[in-house]
């Protein structure tokens, strides 16, 4: 095996995961293939960042043991020099996958994916008018960032001067970049550091758990309704208009269009109220005929209606299914017989079905609060690691960063595949916390990540710019963890090696007050950020607002409660008799059956 063949394996695994992740949230069968494209393009590229950057460092740190042991290139030391890494990847390798992924990042996030989003939300009905419309929306809002943006840059390069103006404006562009990038990220992580043991550990409590979900049942419902409201208002306004466009109207194909997006269920009261519109005459016609533009709102109004409607149902739906679940937990706690019935699945039919039964109960009942306590556990203290290492990062004697004296253990005894894998961890964790933010980010109803492929597509498109905002500067972030950005670090010699994703990035030494200020303090109010989410002032915030949160001894969160379980006791007595429904049918047919019968038997016992 070539010292390649990992890194393609690598390559081809993230491809793997990210197909089953993508899949999961988003609908190759209904979305715009482009936008499935493009999305999964984004996703990809934003975690090769965080595979592969783990290479990167152990490459860099074998590169150094080299120029330590005087070779001054990594390609042409001998074999027995330093113990080469088994994952590694040659500089210029590296180098030009790094250019070609972070410039296509760049290039996705502030243009394809926002006028992606843009072409997706519009309501025209061509693919000219839906270009045009997304090109105007853009330039309204880069030709606002670029009236800030451009006065820095020539007063930039004016104090710094004009000679080497293109370098000296790339780097401009990446610092903006990840000056943006590292502000929401330094938000989202500190959400997620706290949020995401603590959601791990509530899982372990089950009667807490079922609690919130009948709580988030009574709140979906509630929220079901106002998207059917809103739907059936469009759907009302939609007939106005269409009782008002005959066949002869230009528009009508149009109409046609708008019409069939309506719910099946809907357009027989479309139907009904155009008729009943139609028949009161035309003496406002002239004043209320629609347009071009106010049909192209109906549409966008519509189209967003839709997916409200189907994101509400399908999440109460997951809703119902976790609570259900959660209720055949509890009460197989006091299942004496030590094998797990479940209400609603069909009985396990083989000859392992003690077995399996008793194993599903012990790993239900038993293990898994343990395993999600012990899981909680571990979370919660790399929470503190990496809260204590973004705050003394930037002191390099003595060294206080957990994660950089981590490595130079490991770097000193050239242990690189424990450097890889300490790498690979942490940013993964670091990434799990940014991404679990992303994937709950909840904004009016409009960006909502949801699994089961109830993602829309603007929401896919959303998570992707935010994916390519994020995990650069992340990245740059971590390199500072590890003392392995001179940038951020101090460490100023010129001929020591470091990593080509910093490279491409460069040093932002064009900024000093940035380089030397911003991106060394600012990650220090990550610690407001996970006392704020321990606290969950958020939350109060918005209950104090009137917005529905779940408080335990509250009122309002106990009427809701109350509502929640007699939602789930209604879908558990209706689920309960679908299940039934086959069987009681069966039987009813065996009892006309066996009547039938009787009959017969009657009818020949007579003759």
């Amino acid at each position: 095996m070539t010292s390649l063949a990992p890194f393609f394996i690598a390559l081809i695994s993230v491809f793997l995961i990210v197909a089953f992740v993508h899949n999961r949230y988003g609908n190759w069968k209904t979305h715009n293939p482009l936008v499935s494209v493009i999305t999964f393009v984004a996703w990809y590229f934003s975690f090769i960042i965080i595979t592969i950057l783990p290479l990167d460092v152990a490459s860099t740190y074998y590169c150094r043991c080299l120029f330590e042991k005087g070779f001054n290139s990594c390609n042409n030391a001998t074999v027995d020099a330093c113990i080469k890494p088994w994952m590694y990847v040659p500089p210029d390798i590296l180098h030009g996958m790094w250019l070609a992924v972070y410039w296509s990042s760049q290039l996705l996030t502030w243009i394809i994916l926002p006028f992606m989003a843009s072409f997706c939300y519009s309501g025209e009905f061509t693919i000219r008018g839906k270009f045009k419309a997304a090109l105007y929306t853009n330039a309204i809002y880069y030709g606002t960032f670029l009236l800030i943006f451009i006065p820095l840059v020539i007063y930039v390069l004016a104090r710094l001067g004009f000679d080497n103006a293109g370098e000296k404006l790339k780097v401009i562009g990446i610092t903006a970049s990840n000056t943006w990038g590292l502000f929401l990220l330094v938000l989202l992580l500190g959400y997620g550091l706290v949020e995401v043991p603590r959601s791990i550990w509530q899982s372990s409590r089950r009667g807490y758990k079922l609690s919130v979900i009948q709580f988030q049942i009574a709140k979906m419902t509630t929220d079901k309704e106002e998207a059917q409201e809103g739907l059936e208002t469009v759907v009302s306004d939609i007939a106005g208009a269409a009782s008002l466009i005959r066949r002869y109207s230009p528009l009508y194909e149009n109409m046609k269009t708008i019409l069939s997006k309506c719910p099946e269920e809907l357009r027989q009261k479309v139907d009904a109220q155009r008729t009943e519109l139609e028949d009161k005459g035309n003496a406002n016609e002239l004043q209320d005929i629609p347009t071009m533009k106010s049909l192209v709102k109906l549409h966008s109004r519509l189209i967003l209606a839709n997916q409200k409607v189907s994101r509400a149902n399908a999440l109460l739906q997951n809703l119902y299914k976790r609570g259900f679940e959660l209720e055949d937990i509890i009460q197989n706690e006091t299942n004496t017989t030590r094998q797990f019935a479940s209400s609603f699945d069909a009985t396990y039919q083989g000859r392992c079905k003690t077995f399996r039964l008793t194993c599903e109960w012990y790993w239900k009942v038993k293990m898994l609060p343990w395993v999600l306590k012990l899981i909680s556990v571990i979370l919660v203290i790399t929470t503190i690691a990496v809260i204590w290492s973004e705050c003394t990062f930037f002191t390099l004697q003595p060294t206080l960063s957990i994660f950089a004296l981590l490595i130079d253990v490991a770097q000193r005894t050239y242990n690189f595949f424990d450097i890889e894998l300490i790498c690979l961890l942490t940013i993964g964790f670091m990434c799990l916390c940014a991404y679990y933010t992303v994937f709950r980010i909840r904004l009016f109803n409009y960006y909502y990540i949801a699994p089961h492929h109830l993602t829309n597509e603007t929401s896919l498109l959303f998570s992707g710019t935010l994916f390519c905002r994020l995990t650069p500067p992340l990245c740059l972030n971590f390199l500072g963890l590890i003392h392995l950005d001179s940038a951020l670090t101090g460490d100023n010699d010129p001929k020591l090696p470091e990593t080509q994703f910093t490279a491409i990035m460069g040093h932002l030494k064009v900024l000093s007050f940035l380089a030397s200020g911003f991106y060394i303090y600012y990650p220090i109010t990550v610690v407001i950020f996970c006392l704020a989410t321990y606290l969950k002032l958020g939350t109060r915030v918005l209950h104090f607002l009137g917005f529905q949160q779940f408080f335990q001894d509250d009122t309002l969160s106990t009427e809701f409660l109350n509502e929640g379980k007699q939602l789930l006791r209604m879908g558990n007595v209706t689920l309960l008799f679908i299940a039934l429904l086959p069987g009681l049918i069966h039987d009813y047919k065996l009892i006309l059956q066996n009547e039938g019968n009787e009959n017969t038997k009657l009818i020949e016992t007579n003759r």
